[in-house]
């Protein structure tokens, strides 16, 4: 689900029994009426999406699926590029800082794919010292740690993926032993949401400086598709 200044955009499977191609459906903020609608076809591994950028400043959404990333215009619903398979068996995700002009990913292998947001080329791949999602914030680091980054941090987490905060050290302050679908929102300065689970979900609201959470939604949420807060 996302959501402009006048408009709001979901993405759905054509088939409700297989995660094959899609539509991309705009609707009206104020109306609900529905504006345009387009279908994306599935290159590989389906249209399930992996993650997602909004770029108002351009009118355009990208959705990373089937370890591609793919440009939609958002006036007029038309897909504008796909590129090839940037690798599969990979974890990608959009990271919260975009420059101006330039399309990030990030890989679970701890690459950095620059792409040109206008033509869908890959400009270059680079290594990056940092889990593939995190989120500075204050004085801490809020990291999704799979198997490799709890390896190479040498931190004593019995789990093979997990949700936790490092110091500047890359010490360890606090853990959760699940896995998060998509970024945390933040709600204050300190407090944030953030969803587990598939596709049981259920939401979290935690301190990000103990890792305490102030209180869990029930286990009930169902849907086929993730959620996203913004």
């Amino acid at each position: 689900l996302f959501v402009t200044e006048d408009k709001v955009i979901v993405s759905t499977f054509v088939n409700e029994t297989q995660n094959f191609d899609a539509f991309l459906t705009a609707y009206a903020m104020n109306s609900g009426m529905m504006l345009w609608q387009t279908g994306f076809a599935n290159p590989d591994f389906g249209t399930g999406i992996g993650s997602a950028y909004l770029d108002d400043g351009s009118n355009k959404l990208f959705l990373e699926y089937s370890f591609r990333v793919s440009a939609f215009d958002i006036e007029t619903g038309d897909q504008l590029w796909i590129t090839d398979s940037l690798g599969t068996h990979t974890g990608y995700v959009f990271p919260l800082d975009q420059p101006e002009g330039t399309l990030l990913l990030d890989s679970s292998y701890r690459e950095r794919i620059t792409i040109d947001p206008e033509t869908g080329q890959v400009l270059s791949r680079q290594a990056i010292g940092m889990p593939w999602m995190t989120i500075p914030h204050g004085n801490v680091r809020l990291s999704f740690l799979n198997a490799d980054d709890i390896a190479n941090l040498n931190l004593n987490i019995s789990t093979t993926a997990c949700f936790a905060a490092l110091d500047a050290n890359d010490q360890l302050i606090w853990q959760l032993p699940y896995f998060p679908e998509f970024w945390p929102t933040f709600v204050n300065e300190n407090e944030f949401l953030v969803e587990f689970g598939g596709p049981l979900y259920w939401i979290w609201r935690i301190d990000s400086r103990t890792g305490v959470d102030r209180w869990r939604s029930s286990m009930d949420i169902v849907s086929t598709n993730t959620l996203a807060a913004d």
